[in-house]
């Protein structure tokens, strides 16, 4: 059987990063799995639907300050039992200087 083709454009690394949603039905702390400069997947048993639109406060270790993105939900991974249930989340817009900080993270060592 022949892997299946990759179909994002940007690498991804795994992590293990906490992350607040807003624009959700609540504001609830996740994790967050594997980060890339698109987007993440969000570790959660309940996932927006589909193209809901989202902020995220990623958590970098002991920095006061969050990266906070903007995002939307592009796929939706349910419990099933297996893999962690959760959403995949393409960055839309970034604040400040989030960006800057999230090429940061992604050239070091893998976080977490």
């Amino acid at each position: 059987m022949r892997p299946k083709a990759e179909r994002r454009r940007h690498p991804r690394k795994r992590c293990r990063l906490r992350v607040r949603l807003s624009g959700a039905r609540e504001l609830r702390e996740h994790y967050i799995s594997n980060l890339g400069a698109g987007g993440v997947f969000v570790e959660t048993l309940y996932p927006l639907r589909i193209g809901s639109q989202l902020e995220l406060d990623l958590v970098v270790g002991e920095d006061s300050v969050p990266l906070r993105i903007k995002g939307e939900v592009v796929w939706v991974r349910p419990d099933q039992g297996g893999k962690e249930p959760g959403m995949g989340v393409r960055f839309l817009e970034f604040e400040g200087r989030s960006q800057d900080r999230l090429k940061e993270l992604l050239a070091k060592e893998p976080p977490g």
